[in-house]
């Protein structure tokens, strides 16, 4: 969900993906010995999944009712929600790379920013 082409994406299962990965992070958050940094990161991933989920509904959410009653998501909402979770977990998954000296599996370098050259200066 995080990189296969748009085209390939059913919002059920991209919404069931974020649910997890929610899930997960929250995990993760409430294990001990997490430095401020890594756990200012792991909120910000988790506030991303949060942000998708408001934006495509949630299924199980009851606060999205109206909306889990109606058609899935448009192709252009879900696009674009997710266009936004891959920016955000992109820049995030960087910072991780980088401060903890992590190798990026080969699919995720695809929503990693794009290292700055000459020409941007």
């Amino acid at each position: 969900m995080l990189y296969a082409p748009f085209s390939w994406e059913v919002p059920e299962h991209c919404i069931s993906s974020v649910i997890q990965m929610r899930h997960f992070l929250t995990a993760e958050l409430s294990a001990s010995g997490l430095g401020d940094e890594l756990g200012g990161t792991l909120r910000a991933m988790r506030a991303a999944c949060r942000k998708f989920l408001n934006s495509v509904g949630a299924p199980d959410d009851p606060r999205k009712r109206v909306r889990s009653t109606r058609t899935p998501p448009s192709a252009w909402d879900l696009n674009s929600a997710l266009g936004e979770l891959r920016g955000v977990f992109g820049i995030h998954l960087a910072r991780l790379a980088v401060q903890y000296g992590l190798d990026i599996e080969h699919e995720l370098v695809t929503i990693l920013p794009a290292p700055p050259d000459e020409t941007d200066a």
